[in-house]
């Protein structure tokens, strides 16, 4: 029975998202993170300016976050804090984190005064978003069921889109003036519009076999493989689900 559990165990932790370069000081614990309230920043973007409404959402989305995976920990929104320091002081705070990655102090002493009962403070930054479309072809020989050549190869063209994040997060200590806890999450996500055919080896030509003779003799602009229709261009990910599995990737690392 005692195998059981311990197999389960090291099944969850090997699901577990990784977070790279993950710094966690010794004090911040289960135990300091459910007594006192934390407070989330906001996410910032990749590049200045930081617009609120976009942090702010974000922010919020990533307190929802933390809420469903840490039920026990006071998480305090962004909107919250947004609403008690004012945006101009926040925006303060955002820069100075954007430009050089450290909390202002006269802020960190702001929210000390609005927030008394609070002793961390969470804010995330997109350090890379990245996008590329792109144009692949490959081929492959075609066998049969015992893996055995069948004179035939299966050309593929694909338009392939991808975005790559990547996020890091800080959780500050207001009471021991540390960084508790910091670490970067990175994820993507690929879209690809195919189209493919098997082709004769011994036709010189390359005449797809599903196009026949009349495809072969019309042609179109695939490189040269005649019968094969171009895919259309696949559109880039959308960023907010990329976020999102970063988000709970951030709050499952939390301790609890």
């Amino acid at each position: 029975m005692k195998r059981i559990v311990w197999f389960t165990l090291l099944m969850l932790i090997a699901c577990k998202t990784q977070v790279a370069g993950l710094q966690q000081d010794a004090s911040f614990t289960r135990e300091s993170l459910r007594q006192n309230p934390v407070l989330v920043l906001g996410v910032l973007p990749d590049k200045s300016p930081a617009q609120v409404v976009w942090v702010r959402n974000q922010g919020d989305s990533l307190t929802q976050t933390l809420r469903q995976e840490r039920k026990r920990v006071t998480w305090v929104s962004t909107t919250e804090v947004v609403q008690k320091v004012g945006e101009k002081a926040i925006k303060q705070l955002w820069q100075a984190y954007m430009q050089s990655k450290q909390l202002d102090a006269d802020m960190l002493s702001l929210l000390h005064q609005k927030f008394p009962q609070a002793r961390y403070v969470l804010l995330a930054k997109v350090d890379s978003n990245q996008t590329r479309q792109y144009r692949d072809q490959y081929e492959e020989d075609e066998v049969d069921e015992v893996g055995k050549p069948t004179g035939y190869y299966r050309v593929t063209i694909a338009q392939v889109a991808e975005r790559d994040m990547s996020v890091s997060l800080l959780v500050y200590d207001m009471q021991s003036k540390l960084r508790a806890w910091y670490g970067s999450v990175q994820d993507g996500e690929q879209h690809a519009n195919e189209a493919s055919d098997t082709f004769n080896k011994s036709n010189g030509l390359g005449a797809s076999l599903a196009a026949g003779v009349t495809s072969a003799l019309i042609g179109n602009a695939t490189h040269g493989f005649m019968g094969l229709s171009e895919p259309e261009k696949a559109p880039i990910p959308d960023a907010e689900p990329i976020l999102q599995r970063i988000y709970k990737g951030f709050a499952e690392n939390m301790p609890d």
